[in-house]
């Protein structure tokens, strides 16, 4: 108890139960029934210490929440973004059947050559393989224009790759109307173009660019 007495004064903040440990244990390591004015000094010199890193652990925990409030931001308005990608896309998507059911013949391939209000290469390449598959067989070229940007995307049937359709050579003629370049593999393609006012004259090129690789 008198040495409970002397530690008293000591208790001055939150730290005061691990000073007070420390001091307990150094009475015990001197062997001794009292405390020493040394230990004390070496005391108050470590709750000084236990002090400051407990300011610095607060001002770090402020900090790290700081940072964790601008990241949960940063993480909502991409949900957000990615949320109305997600609905842009199946708004694209759901527009295959019809897209797929006003194609034209050219000699016995169906193909969709047609612009739409994206120049996103996720959406258009989805859009794509969507007309795709309702159309079984056939060749799908989209053109995307948005804010100024214009895309390309085109897709091939695997049939109609092996009778010589190439969906890279065939963008690459399209970009190139429209002040672009690009190409791709056989069966699936995309490609940049400049000028928004040649999207649609560039479209028209895929009949007869398909007529070619036909015959070629």
């Amino acid at each position: 108890m008198e040495q409970i007495s002397v530690l008293q004064p000591l208790i001055t903040c939150a730290l005061d139960v691990a000073v007070i440990v420390v001091l307990l244990v150094l009475c015990i390591r001197v062997g001794k029934q009292r405390t020493r004015v040394g230990d004390i000094c070496q005391i108050r010199d470590l709750e000084r210490s236990l002090q400051k890193t407990l300011a610095d652990s607060v001002r770090l925990t402020d900090e790290l929440s700081t940072r964790f409030d601008e990241t949960m931001k940063e993480l909502t308005r991409l949900l957000q973004r990615l949320d109305a990608k997600g609905k842009r896309l199946a708004a694209s998507i759901a527009r295959a059947e019809e897209m797929a059911a006003d194609a034209i013949s050219v000699g016995d391939v169906k193909l969709v050559a047609q612009q739409v209000s994206s120049a996103d290469a996720q959406i258009l390449g989805a859009l794509a393989d969507a007309v795709a598959e309702k159309l079984n067989s056939g060749v799908v070229v989209l053109g995307g224009v948005d804010d100024g940007r214009v895309l390309f995307v085109g897709k091939v049937t695997p049939d109609l790759v092996k009778r010589g359709c190439h969906a890279g050579n065939l963008l690459r003629e399209i970009a190139k109307a429209a002040g672009g370049g690009g190409g791709g593999r056989p069966d699936f393609a995309q490609a940049g173009g400049k000028d928004p006012s040649k999207v649609k004259d560039a479209l028209a090129m895929a009949a007869d660019l398909i007529r070619r690789q036909l015959q070629s």
